[in-house]
């Protein structure tokens, strides 16, 4: 089985999406159809960019239907995810917490911390 690599996205999905269709992991709809691989995130999705949610809701998908190609998807926790655990904010910006805003009118900044929450 082949592996795949990829870490420190920093919130720019469009960095992820550029790869996965590239590489042909994907189909038009963003749907996992590659077979036999091991796909590797190496941490470091959120902080800096916008898109943090986004791409950890592609990740989650994908890790359910990789399983069917006979493929796994695996996340390692990089040190901007376990600093957002510890509730460490040096490197959020107002962009990326209106990216997890359930609702237009506010920050988002709660919905993040609840997403970096334990459970």
């Amino acid at each position: 089985m082949r592996l795949t690599a990829i870490g420190d996205l920093h919130g720019t999905l469009d960095n992820l999406l550029d790869i996965v269709i590239y590489l042909g992991y994907v189909d038009k709809k963003l749907n996992w159809i590659e077979p036999e691989l091991h796909f590797l995130l190496i941490g470091d999705c959120c902080d800096r960019g916008y898109n943090s949610k986004d791409i950890y809701s592609l990740l989650i998908k994908w890790q359910g239907q990789a399983p069917e190609f006979g493929s796994r998807l695996y996340f390692v926790l990089g040190n901007h995810e376990v600093m957002n655990i510890f509730g460490y904010s040096q490197y959020n910006t107002e962009e990326e917490y209106r990216g997890f805003a359930s609702d237009p009118y506010t920050s988002g900044e709660r919905e993040f911390r609840e997403a970096f929450s334990p459970g």
